[in-house]
């Protein structure tokens, strides 16, 4: 909205005043809002310590929610913080983000469905490659078509036993998503 983009260009106006507080708060409304513009920045801001302390843990949950919205910037920067954190938070800031994209789904967020299944593939510490097949795999049912092809790809590490399972779970929660109708 031209609110919203208003909003943005007032936060980055802030910063480069060194008003980082009030950068902050509007980057911060903005990233909650699912602006993932304003998630980086946000990230950015948290790993400099302007705004709030430094604070590289909610630096990489911003930055990782920033990657995922799209922005190619952020998957350096995501990079570059898990480095900065042991492996345990890094764990639970996956877990916390794939918390958030479940709740988002679960209120109908088609975007967020892709993001999902992305943490489950590219950011966990172990990465769930069966839950990533049934979340792209329900991407691809309702025409997101980056879903098809992550599919087809994570479906290369499975064996025909845990595809044929596989496919049996994402019909079943298919069948109990907000996208059925």
């Amino acid at each position: 909205t031209a609110q919203a983009v208003d909003r943005f260009s007032q936060a980055v106006i802030a910063a480069r005043e060194n008003d980082f507080v009030n950068a902050f708060n509007i980057f911060e409304t903005l990233a909650l809002a699912g602006d993932s513009e304003a998630a980086y920045n946000l990230a950015l801001l948290y790993k400099r310590g302007w705004g709030r302390p430094e604070n590289f843990r909610s630096a990489l949950y911003w930055a990782w929610l920033s990657s995922l919205g799209g922005v190619a910037e952020a998957v350096a920067l995501a990079d570059g913080l898990a480095g900065l954190v042991p492996a345990d938070v890094r764990n639970e800031e996956a877990d916390r983000l794939s918390t958030e994209l479940e709740n988002r789904i679960e209120a109908g967020d088609r975007t967020a469905i892709i993001q999902y299944a992305r943490v489950q593939s590219d950011i966990l510490g172990e990465p769930n490659l069966q839950k990533a097949y049934v979340w792209y795999s329900i991407a691809a049912a309702i025409g997101l078509s980056e879903g098809r092809h992550a599919m087809i790809k994570i479906s290369a590490s499975l064996s025909s036993a845990e595809l044929v399972e596989v496919q049996g779970m994402a019909a079943d929660v298919f069948a109990e998503s907000p996208f059925v109708n």
